[in-house]
């Protein structure tokens, strides 16, 4: 079984998980498929540039919207420095 398709596979309510986790959770999953050289499935891609921290980046490449996104979720001071 793969990555869960977050339409049909995921109900946050039940499984208890904070958007935030599942955000990272699918960056770093990403970032692996990358690391592999192998295609990234067009529904997460879409999911992950949906979850862009910031609007102009949903322009970047998937590996650096991820990489902020892990950035944003796993050290708070920089999610407060760019909202402030």
């Amino acid at each position: 079984m793969g990555w869960p398709n977050f339409d049909t596979e995921m109900n946050f309510g039940d499984v208890g998980l904070r958007m935030g986790s599942v955000r990272a959770q699918l960056s770093h999953h990403l970032l692996k498929v990358l690391a592999r050289g192998q295609a990234v499935p067009e529904h997460d891609a879409i999911q992950l540039r949906n979850w862009a921290v910031r609007p102009e980046d949903t322009m970047l490449s998937l590996e650096e919207i991820a990489r902020r996104i892990i950035d944003q979720e796993e050290k708070p001071n920089v999610k407060a420095a760019q909202q402030g």
